[in-house]
């Protein structure tokens, strides 16, 4: 799993209860990322890349060498910023503001006190590798920098590729806290809204929980006291709201929501 949810350490806690405040001096944001190797799990793995992404100037401040192998320096603009439009396919920049945006909004509803350990996953971003093949990318949004109000300004964000598992054309966020492991919303672009609850039902998960103990629709349908076919229209609402095709898939990106 790319992402540890809770760290026996507390780490993430301690670490984002110091954010810097409208910093005046530049930080050095590869000494940051890499200080926070023992966070997570695979950072600096050749199928993740981690970019520095500065929200008010929608620059990225940082890029490590996996995400420069992979897509190259275009956009580049100064020794360390990049303009995040040149890692984008055509399709997706479009949708890259308008989510942005939707972001700054799902921060703006939480309260001040959790702002600071706010995670946020962003599925379904198509990206254009220098090989051409297809990248749809999975990332963790966590805050490194915020503003006076406490809202981030500057974002760490962990990019996988899901292309195998992902199969939709349209783009979710699902945003949580660190430290209560609670989920304050979800925005789907197919709908356009932002939903203050999970983006997957109670009963969803209830059912997801049990297909990911190996049990099948009959046993699920036994134990929780519903219909065999109940259980499979959950199975493929939870799939189209998800964006895969199968049931594989979904458990896996159900794990790195820390849905399962």
């Amino acid at each position: 799993m790319l992402i540890q949810t809770e760290p026996e350490s507390d780490a993430v806690s301690l670490f984002f209860e110091e954010l810097p405040k409208e910093e005046i001096h530049p930080i050095n944001y590869k000494d940051v990322v890499e200080s926070l190797n023992y966070v997570y799990d695979s950072l600096l793995e050749p199928w993740t890349f981690v970019v520095v992404l500065d929200l008010d100037r929608l620059e990225i401040l940082y890029a490590n060498d996996n995400c420069l192998h992979l897509f190259g320096e275009g956009g580049k603009l100064l020794t360390s910023q990049y303009l995040p439009f040149a890692f984008l396919r055509p399709e997706s920049q479009s949708l890259f503001k308008r989510v942005i945006s939707q972001f700054e909004n799902m921060v703006q509803a939480v309260s001040s006190k959790r702002r600071n350990f706010i995670k946020t996953q962003w599925v379904g971003m198509r990206l254009k590798p220098l090989n051409g093949k297809p990248w749809v990318s999975f990332a963790t949004l966590m805050p490194l920098s915020a503003r006076i109000d406490g809202t981030p300004n500057v974002v760490l964000m962990i990019n996988q590729n899901i292309s195998h598992l992902y199969n939709a054309n349209f783009v979710w966020l699902r945003q949580s806290c660190t430290r209560v492991s609670q989920c304050n919303a979800h925005f789907h672009s197919r709908t356009g809204e932002v939903f203050n609850h999970d983006i997957l039902s109670k009963r969803e998960l209830e059912v997801l929980k049990l297909i990911a103990k190996g049990y099948n629709s009959q046993r699920i349908a036994s134990e929780l006291s519903i219909s065999v076919n109940t259980v499979s229209n959950h199975r493929k609402n939870m799939m189209d709201r998800v964006g895969v095709s199968d049931t594989t898939a979904l458990l896996q990106i159900a794990q790195w929501c820390d849905l399962i």
